[in-house]
């Protein structure tokens, strides 16, 4: 799975997710790493670079 951020460095690393919860265990399994400073913020094992996960407000729709 490549993230938006390992195709184009310039694209936003801000997330938005239907359910925050199953996103960060995903990502877990994906060997992300927990932020010392915010459960809202990731850490990419491989670049450690930061992603922010924020889960979607209700009947907002996600675009591709």
């Amino acid at each position: 799975m490549l993230l938006p951020f390992q195709r184009d460095r310039f694209l936003s690393n801000m997330f938005l997710v239907p359910q925050v919860i199953k996103a960060r265990a995903c990502l877990f399994r994906a060997r992300f790493q927990s932020h010392p400073q915010s459960d809202a913020v990731l850490l990419d094992s491989e670049t450690n670079r930061p992603i922010r996960i924020v889960e979607m407000e209700r009947g907002e729709r996600e675009t591709t």
